[in-house]
């Protein structure tokens, strides 16, 4: 399961970063039509990993962070269009279903997300000398990177698609 993720990830990656380079001018065409953007920009990617966990940690941080203030900035600025009325109110059984159906991709996505941490919980155990302070490291951090995941995935349900009905 965790190798089918890595092709959704590096395809993901490659078509996201073509499409951000080409959307704001950087290129003229789509890098993702050539095989080699991939493969640089994979191969880019596992240069940066192989220095050491600590660089990898350190640029992680960096994006994971910037992606936390990029959406709590979107959701300040959006404070006008934000429907509390919609908080309490489910749509029709139907339409609960359909939306259900069409988010399952994404709730597993989210499910499986564990897996992604499983180099964390590696590094907590190599560094650790006691099991039992790297076990409860690692836990610790899953259960933030899941609060952090739910938090997210409420809050862009709730509020910012509550007034298109979905």
């Amino acid at each position: 399961m965790l190798v089918i993720w890595m092709f959704v990830y590096s395809t993901a990656i490659t078509n996201d970063s073509a499409s951000y380079l080409h959307t704001f001018g950087v290129t003229e065409g789509l890098l993702s039509d050539s095989p080699f953007y991939g493969l640089v920009l994979i191969c880019i990617l596992v240069a940066i990993s192989s220095r050491g966990e600590k660089l990898l940690f350190k640029i992680s941080t960096g994006m994971v962070l910037t992606k936390l203030l990029v959406v709590a900035a979107l959701g300040v600025s959006m404070v006008g269009m934000w429907h509390l009325y919609n908080v309490g109110s489910l749509p029709p059984l139907g339409l609960l279903m359909k939306n259900a159906i069409i988010t399952l991709p994404f709730t597993l996505t989210s499910i499986l997300f564990i897996q992604t941490l499983s180099p964390m919980v590696i590094s907590y155990r190599s560094r650790e000398k006691s099991i039992e302070v790297a076990r409860h490291k690692a836990l610790r951090a899953m259960n933030i990177a899941f609060g952090i995941l739910l938090c997210h995935r409420l809050f862009l349900r709730r509020v910012v698609h509550a007034g298109d009905g979905t």
